[in-house]
């Protein structure tokens, strides 16, 4: 389950975290689109506000460098 979606239960003591390894479990999140899609202005907007949105409402992500 993502960070974001178990810190209310864990800021109420619902539910308690554990690492699963060492590291922790860890994993990458892609989205895909048509290249013949990619100039759309409503996808570039999609984008743009899915982006921001998440990574101002959702803690623990991280930009996944590639």
């Amino acid at each position: 389950m993502p960070y974001w979606a178990a810190l209310p239960y864990l800021e109420k003591g619902y539910v308690v975290a554990r690492k699963i390894t060492e590291e922790g479990l860890y994993s990458n999140l892609y989205a895909a689109i048509r290249k013949e899609d990619a100039s759309l202005a409503y996808i570039e907007d999609f984008h743009q506000t899915v982006k921001a949105q998440s990574f101002s409402t959702l803690p623990g992500l991280s930009v996944l460098e590639l």
